[in-house]
């Protein structure tokens, strides 16, 4: 039986308890601020006493849902709601109806939640004989939903739930629920509103007490950019909570897809390097694993060399017109680069209309990267960088700048001693913008 204990003290106990079984989770979950429901949100029309979340991680929570609540279910309703924010579920609804927008995001996150749980259950009946009790007290804690939420079946991969509509129910089914975003399941969800001749504005709320308030920026009282803010705050949150839980082995089955997403690059980097740094590659290393062409004819066993050494810098855009979208596919194209060749030794430097923080990274430091802190949201100036870079590392041969493009242009070719190559982001200035705006250096543009 649950010790009785006061609802804050039920919620931070389950934060601390699920510290060692649930490491990815229990990191995110240190940035969430537990507070009571405010009056004004109280007496919203369809607010339920449950729980809520918005993008600066305030958690909302009334005592009695959490009273009603076994500390399975804490444990459940915490990594529920904390995946909401660090996915950035209340930071993009856009202009979706919110009721199925909620409906959506929920599938894909009780998924992860039920993957995760199942997982620990699978681990605790592989762990007997001497020393289980110890182990499974560190390791295992039960993990469950509320009676009332989304219903997920971890097995087959499905979802199926009531959406009460006005004047009847729908039966929603959904296929390949861990395959798939939020967005695809909304779509979904609006075909089979459509389908029946049914209007999506008059989705309700269910009358059962599982179903959580997801408050977007602009419900929150936030502005555009603080709402952007808080969406690169929590990007960098889930990447470093990833690499936490990974480098102990306990990252949850269902954020592999997630997180790999994140670091898919858009662009050939080992091709597009070696275009520019051969003439800089020097020997750094003798192997025998690849014996040298000139072992057969000598008749010695010779070592081979290996020449994938180089130096790169990288400038990040961090002025206000880059997206969180746009600042996670540059983290991609670093994670890339790094892992280009053998050998990478890279400088990363923050810029927008000044220049900011700067990282040195070596032989593909994943967690090194994803550790960053992106500074800027000002004005643009990418060339100040390149000036710095001038200044501060003559002896670099190519110099990346990744950026939207909306800079300015005051520099020419030979104003630089090292090769310029700018990768402008999909949603940034067109191939004829580049063409014509750009008057020096290699471009490139980020396509899908």
């Amino acid at each position: 039986m649950d010790l009785k204990l006061k609802p804050e003290d039920k919620l931070r106990r389950g934060i601390i308890r699920l510290q060692r079984p649930q490491p990815f989770f229990a990191y995110l979950l240190m940035n969430l601020r537990p507070k009571h429901f405010p009056e004004e949100v109280k007496n919203a029309p369809n607010f339920h006493p449950t729980m809520g979340i918005n993008p600066m991680g305030e958690l909302f929570y009334s005592d009695e849902f959490v009273e009603g609540l076994s500390m399975a279910e804490v444990f459940g309703v915490l990594c529920h709601e904390v995946l909401h924010v660090a996915l950035l579920h209340v930071m993009r609804t856009g202009n979706r109806i919110p009721i199925i927008a909620n409906y959506a995001q929920d599938v894909v996150v009780n998924m992860i939640v039920m993957q995760t749980a199942g997982n620990m259950s699978n681990s605790r009946y592989s762990h007997y004989g001497r020393g289980a009790d110890a182990w499974l007290t560190e390791n295992f804690v039960e993990m469950k939903l509320p009676e009332g939420t989304v219903a997920v079946n971890v097995n087959d991969d499905t979802s199926d739930f009531e959406l009460p509509m006005e004047g009847g129910k729908i039966q929603i089914h959904i296929d390949d629920v861990s395959k798939k975003a939020w967005e695809e399941i909304y779509a979904e969800i609006m075909e089979k509103i459509k389908s029946q001749s049914k209007d999506p504005n008059k989705a309700q709320r269910p009358s059962s007490s599982g179903f959580d308030n997801h408050y977007s920026g602009q419900g929150s009282g936030m502005t555009a950019k603080q709402v952007e803010q808080a969406a690169n705050k929590w990007q960098s949150n889930i990447c470093e909570a990833a690499q936490y839980a990974k480098a102990q082995g306990k990252l949850p089955g269902g954020m592999n897809r997630i997180i790999d997403e994140l670091l898919k690059p858009k662009v050939v980097w080992k091709q597009m390097l070696m275009k520019f740094l051969r003439p800089h590659i020097q020997p750094v290393d003798w192997t025998y694993q690849r014996p040298h062409k000139k072992s057969q004819v000598l008749g010695v066993f010779m070592p081979n060399t290996v020449k994938e050494h180089c130096e790169v810098e990288v400038i990040v855009d961090t002025s206000g017109s880059v997206s969180a979208k746009e600042m996670t596919e540059f983290v991609s194209e670093i994670v890339a680069i790094s892992q280009s060749m053998q050998h990478v030794q890279m400088g990363i430097t923050f810029v927008d209309a000044d220049v900011h923080n700067r990282y040195e990274v070596e032989n593909g430091d994943i967690n090194k990267i994803l550790a960053m802190k992106p500074k800027g949201g000002g004005g643009t100036d990418m060339e100040i960088g390149l000036d710095h870079i001038k200044k501060t590392q003559r002896e670099v041969p190519v110099v990346i700048v990744l950026t939207d493009g909306w800079t300015s242009f005051n520099r020419k070719k030979n104003d630089y001693p090292f090769e310029v190559i700018w990768v402008i982001t999909e949603n940034g200035i067109s191939k004829g913008e580049m063409e014509s705006r750009i008057p020096y250096g290699q471009r490139v543009k980020m396509e899908g």
